[in-house]
This record gives C-alpha cells, sequence and structure tokens, in this order.
C-alpha cells in the first residue's frame, strides 16, 4: 500500500486512518498492545512545508514522546551514547566506525541513478542485534 500526500501532517493522518482501519493487533514483548500494517509505504511531496506543525500535535498526544533536541541527539549523533541501549545516528552516520550510509553512499548512488533500488542503508547489527536475549534493536 503507498499513502501519499503533500504534507507531513496531511500524509501522516491518511497513514493512521489506514492503520487504524485496516491494520493487525498484536502485543509486543514490552506486553503493549500495538497495531501494524506491513509493507506500508509513505510519499510526501513537500515535507519541508509543517514538519514543525507536525511535531506541535505530536506534543499534545499522552505518549511519551521525545523532544526534538533529543531526536536530533539520537539520529543524528555519530558517537553512542550511553544512555541508550542503540541510538539510530551512529548506525547510519558511522556503521562500524566506518561508514556513512548516507553521505557517502545513498546520496551519490541516487545522484548518479535516480531510479536505483539499492539505496538502502542498514540499521541492524548483527554482532550486536543477533544476541537472543537482546529485545531492544532497531527495526
Amino acid at each position: 500500500m503507498i499513502i501519499e500526500g503533500d504534507t507531513c501532517l496531511d500524509t501522516w493522518k491518511k497513514a493512521l486512518k489506514y492503520i487504524m482501519d485496516s491494520g493487525s493487533d498484536f502485543t509486543d514483548t514490552d506486553n503493549r498492545q500495538c497495531r501494524e500494517v506491513l509493507n506500508l509505504m509513505v510519499n510526501i511531496s513537500k515535507p519541508e512545508e509543517d514538519y514543525d506543525s507536525l511535531m506541535d500535535v505530536m506534543k499534545k498526544f499522552n505518549w511519551i514522546y521525545p523532544t526534538e533536541e533529543e531526536l536530533s541527539t539520537i539520529i543524528f549523533n555519530k558517537e553512542d551514547l550511553a544512555i541508550y541501549e542503540f541510538s539510530y545516528g551512529p548506525r547510519i552516520f558511522n556503521y562500524f566506525g566506518k561508514k556513512d550510509q548516507i553521505n557517502d553512499f545513498v546520496i551519490p548512488l541516487l545522484k548518479s541513478n535516480p531510479n536505483s533500488r539499492r539505496a538502502v542503508i542498514s540499521l541492524f547489527n548483527p554482532y550486536i542485534d543477533s544476541d537472543i536475549v537482546n529485545n531492544n534493536i532497531p527495526s
């Protein structure tokens, strides 16, 4: 399923409606009730137009939702942070301490071949995440 919209907020609302209408319920390993849709793709044509307003909407929920500063630290910091079991930033921008997957691979690849299907990054680290007792891994 592909959900398309102009802005983040508009597309997010469409995606939530689809998940609520068509999703499957399950209980995760932390005993939380969840609903999911597999193979959902979201295409936002103008994501820069309302990013800030989307963050304001998210803050209104009673979810424990990270601040913009915390999200930035988790996503863009290239170093592992001791307060988290894992951070996305090191896995995206400093994979195995060697590879910036976005700037050294994805961007150059898409500039040379915009239709490439090889523009994929990996967050899974088999040396750490394959441990059967490790329940908190990127997904």
